[in-house]
């Protein structure tokens, strides 16, 4: 029944479990990560004999959101190089840009409107800034205008650099157009300079697609990869998961912003996609049943999250304060990840889902 209940709905009517599968890791690092800021920021000298490891770890599950962009890019980007690799069907992009602004505009406005009473409720922001959040962020310029994310829901920057990348997309996937290896070696370059331009130089003074289209790019590389059948991954089942587990440290535990790491990062997340769609044991892994039902409601997971840890977070810090018992606070931070995930169901059931079905703005005759 579960699985019927977090089944996702596609144009196609196709669905990749094993991206659902990288969907939820991507989405439990971003939970983790703040999570940990939250626990860190009020009770940081408690922390203090974490490991190296597991505090980089920590530190690093934002590297979750490139993770998303890759996925983006490669479910979005496939069916432009169908068409111009294959001749297969043309992207309507009329009805592409349609698709792009129901399936997740309904969910965001929905969101954000809630969590505007809540601060209106709760005096947290004045009344102008309540509104203009709101209708800037539903516009998703709200990077471009105030220069950080937006005051309803912090994290949804991120659907603001995707909506960028929705708009240049038709013209990116132009590059399916040239022969393979000129296509591969530009978008490697591209990416490689992306890196660059990421660790070298502030190219604005607000977050935009500018500071991460190397990731989309990734994706975009992957879908090329994925439909050249002449690629088959035919080395020993160890050396795939060897290859695989070194991808995922360096996605989970490298420095996005170190000189290595923002070069490393985007290969790996580009290769671990790759793996994910090639290899028959990373594929398996990844479209386990709980990882794909996490996956498929990891839009509601990102929307709600945050909020859900400032106010929960608050609970940890009493049951810490009247217990002075690490192993209760780390329980209690399992608890919260598990009531995340029980109201993005409910979120993602009651309001996400009915918003997968393409034509649910048509009206019914």
């Amino acid at each position: 029944m579960i699985l019927n209940f977090l089944k996702r709905t596609t144009s196609s009517g196709k669905v990749l479990l094993e991206l659902d599968g990288l969907r939820a890791l991507a989405i439990f690092m971003v939970i983790y990560f703040h999570l940990w800021g939250f626990l860190n920021h009020h009770l940081q000298d408690k922390f203090e004999n974490v490991s190296n490891i597991l505090d980089s770890i920590l530190h690093n599950g934002d590297n979750g959101v490139p993770v998303f962009f890759a996925i983006s890019a490669f479910i979005l980007g496939l069916p432009f190089a169908k068409f111009y690799i294959f001749s297969e069907r043309r992207v309507n992009l009329k009805k592409y840009f349609i698709r792009r602004f129901t399936r997740l505009q309904p969910t965001y406005f929905i969101v954000l409107m809630v969590f505007g009473l809540y601060y209106t409720v709760t005096s947290k922001y004045d009344l102008s800034t309540i509104i203009s959040s709101f209708i800037s962020g539903n516009f998703y310029i709200h990077n471009i205008l105030f220069k950080t994310g937006n005051y309803l829901n912090y994290v949804s920057w991120s659907l603001e650099v995707e909506f960028q990348f929705y708009l240049v997309l038709p013209l990116l996937a132009l590059v399916f157009k040239l022969p393979k290896p000129l296509r591969r070696i530009l978008l490697l370059i591209a990416i490689i300079s992306g890196s660059y331009l990421q660790y070298n130089y502030k190219l604005l003074s607000f977050i935009s697609l500018l500071n991460y289209y190397h990731y989309f790019l990734a994706g975009l590389l992957c879908v090329d990869l994925y439909l050249d059948e002449k690629i088959q991954l035919n080395i020993n089942k160890g050396i795939e998961v060897i290859i695989g587990v070194l991808c995922l440290y360096v996605i989970i535990a490298v420095q996005p912003h170190h000189s290595i790491g923002c070069y490393l990062i985007p290969i790996a997340t580009s290769a671990i996609l790759t793996l994910a769609l090639k290899s028959s044991c990373w594929k398996s892994f990844f479209s386990l049943p709980l990882l794909a039902m996490t996956g498929t409601m990891s839009y509601s997971m990102y929307l709600i999250h945050f909020q859900i840890i400032a106010i929960g977070g608050l609970v940890l810090l009493w049951i810490f304060n009247a217990t002075n018992s690490i192993s209760l606070l780390l329980l209690a931070a399992i608890v919260l990840v598990v009531v995340i995930w029980i109201c993005s169901a409910i979120v993602f059931k009651f309001i996400e889902k009915p918003f997968m079905n393409p034509t649910w703005y048509k009206l019914k005759k």
